[in-house]
């Protein structure tokens, strides 16, 4: 026990109380940091698993193309060529979208960090561009690292405390992605597989609770692909 100012301190209770708060949020922030770090190795995993298959899809897909064509009856050949045009035409719209939308993001990224003053801020652009492929953890994974250069290197532009600048970096991360996520994606999205604005969103929202990042990746091709084949069902049902 001390006294101070005519208080009496216990400080092995003091310490007892320091030492179980240091315990409790050591224990939150390694709960919290594995699942980040967990669902940061899912989204990859996934986005690499994605690629390997669509690599592979696009290499046989001819051969596949082929066999269903001469598999079908005479009389169903020419509707399967001209929805297997239209759907490879959007898919083709959509995978260019992608690219614009990926190259958007980049640009806009290392503009801003280059004027906050972020070192590295063209490689950190670039990165952001590249991982826009993986939706939701792609724009996490490539904030980590113009986070922490802004965190321990601190801004080459404005007289800022480090742990402040770092918390502005992240805010702007925020802010892009969420236009990214309701005008960017939309629209561009949008309009390179002709589908509403609002619809993209929905579809994004259903596929990534259903399936996660592989659900959000293929949701927009699989109403893309609905869309076109209801449209040929209701022709048909109506001649």
């Amino acid at each position: 026990y001390i006294a101070v100012a005519g208080y009496t301190i216990d400080l092995q209770g003091l310490t007892g109380e320091i030492r179980s708060l240091i315990q409790t949020t050591a224990s939150f922030v390694a709960g919290r940091t594995g699942g980040v770090v967990m669902s940061i190795l899912s989204g990859l995993a996934w986005g690499i698993l994605t690629l390997l298959v669509s690599f592979y899809l696009l290499k046989d897909a001819p051969k596949a193309v082929a066999y269903i064509h001469n598999a079908l009856p005479e009389a169903y050949r020419d509707d399967y060529v001209r929805l297997t045009g239209e759907i490879n035409a959007v898919l083709s719209s959509y995978l260019r979208g992608q690219v614009v939308l990926g190259l958007t993001v980049g640009v806009v990224t290392a503009i801003a960090l280059s004027l906050l003053g972020v070192r590295n801020a063209i490689l950190f652009g670039v990165l952001a561009g590249l991982l826009e492929v993986i939706p939701n953890i792609g724009p996490v994974v490539a904030s980590v690292p113009a986070i922490a250069s802004a965190f321990f290197q601190g801004s080459s532009r404005w007289p800022i405390e480090n742990h402040w600048f770092a918390l502005v970096v992240l805010l702007l991360y925020v802010v892009i992605q969420q236009l990214e996520n309701n005008l960017l994606v939309p629209r561009i999205i949008g309009s390179s597989v002709k589908l509403h604005p609002v619809i993209v969103i929905f579809g994004l929202m259903a596929g990534a609770t259903m399936a996660g990042v592989l659900g959000a990746l293929l949701a927009v091709p699989a109403m893309t692909i609905g869309r076109i084949l209801i449209a040929y069902l209701g022709q048909k049902l109506t001649e």
